[in-house]
């Protein structure tokens, strides 16, 4: 077991159409390995699925490749989340990840853009809600305008309140699998 380690979580964004990462995600992840270095961090966690067609591969793999290019950080020491598909995802699967035993995390840190930082928090501090969670610090940067205006509409936080609404954040098999049935991207795989 790996003890006392923090770790970066870069919440995915999407890729352009020439396959380089959009404004958000570049951002997101710049921030991430700058804080991963500044911190001292044991890993960089990315995350995305391949959610194109035209895509080789998962989203998580474009992010990691940039952060070894670009921000000179080792293969060692980023982990990926290639099932997650969302921000629920994103925090579900990470506490999966960690819960299996090999990783003793006292703390994560969680980047996104500002414009997705209040949804981030609630989701990410419903999921590690148990007492011996890690700390989670959330640390916003600033994103597209324009996604801040569809993200005013956008009510996937009242859908997954409502379908955990009856689950008890600190019992995660229970919380884990309302989420896999429940959840309209993860009910199918």
């Amino acid at each position: 077991m790996v003890k006392n380690i923090s770790v970066v979580i870069c919440l995915s964004h999407q890729l352009l159409d020439d396959l380089s990462l959009s404004h958000d995600s570049f951002a997101r992840l710049k921030k991430a390995c700058s804080i991963f270095f500044s911190n001292s961090c044991n890993y960089l966690v990315t995350t995305g699925w391949k959610y194109r067609d035209d895509l080789k591969t998962e989203l998580s793999d474009f992010m990691a490749k940039i952060a070894v290019e670009e921000f000179k950080l080792e293969e060692r020491n980023i982990l990926q989340i290639k099932e997650a598909k969302d921000t629920v995802g994103e925090a579900l699967f990470l506490k999966k990840f960690l819960k299996d035993g090999s990783y003793d995390v006292l703390e994560i840190f969680v980047v996104t853009s500002n414009w997705h930082i209040k949804r981030a928090k609630e989701i990410f501090s419903f999921i590690f809600g148990a007492k011996d969670d890690p700390e989670i610090s959330f640390i916003e940067v600033k994103g597209d305008n324009n996604l801040e205006l569809i993200e005013k509409q956008n009510k996937s936080l009242d859908k997954f309140f409502n379908a955990v609404k009856d689950c008890n954040p600190k019992d995660f098999n229970e919380l884990y699998n309302t989420i896999i049935e429940s959840h309209e991207l993860y009910s199918n795989h």
